[in-house]
Formats: structure tokens, C-alpha cells, sequence
């Protein structure tokens, strides 16, 4: 049995490369084009893998069930444990961003 942190690791990395296959691959190209026709919210929603990452999330939550806390309330420990699967699932995104962003700064020699 895995222990809810590592469970909520693992659930990440899935929900990272779902997000991204859902949102930029192009065996889901013709499937974005529809959902942009019929809503432009839902369309955004399916181009952004942020945005989608937080409806996997909790998908994944309701699934899996990982609990990181342990309060009288679960509900709120079950949006910990998605908003914590997000924060992984962006970490490496961010932090090439951080970088490409640093680098476009430095001076040219």
C-alpha cells in the first residue's frame, strides 16, 4: 500500500502528462477544435494544460482518494491533496520558465 504522499506524487506525474497530451498533442487536435466551437470557456479550458491540470486533479482525488491531512473535514483535505497534485504537476514548468525568463535577462557578451 503507498502512502498518500507518494500516492499524490504519482497522481502528478499522471496528471502532468495528461494535462499536456490533452492540451498540446496533436491526436487531440481535432477533438479541441470541436469543444471551441461549442464553448469558448470550455475551449480555453482545453487549450491551457494549467487549467486542465486542476480538473484531472480532482478527478484523480475523487478516484484515488489521497488524504495528506487528517482533519474532521474531508472535503478540505481532498482539495489539499488536488491542489497539492497541481503545485507538483507545475513545479518543472515553472522553474524552465524561471530559467528561460533569467536567461533572457542576463546581458550579452
Amino acid at each position: 500500500m503507498l502512502t498518500p504522499i507518494v500516492t499524490v506524487a504519482l497522481l502528478a506525474l499522471a496528471v502532468s502528462s495528461v494535462s499536456v497530451t490533452m492540451t498540446k498533442s496533436s491526436i487531440f487536435k481535432s477533438t479541441r477544435e470541436w469543444i471551441d466551437e461549442k464553448s469558448s470557456f470550455f475551449g480555453d479550458l482545453v487549450h491551457c494544460p494549467y487549467c486542465t491540470s486542476h480538473w484531472l486533479s480532482f478527478a484523480a482525488v475523487a478516484v484515488y482518494q489521497p488524504r495528506l491531512l487528517d482533519s474532521p473535514y474531508w472535503v478540505f483535505d481532498y482539495a489539499v491533496s488536488a491542489f497539492v497534485i497541481v503545485t507538483l504537476m507545475t513545479s518543472p514548468e515553472r522553474s524552465e520558465e524561471h530559467t528561460s525568463e533569467l536567461q533572457s535577462q542576463v546581458p550579452s557578451r
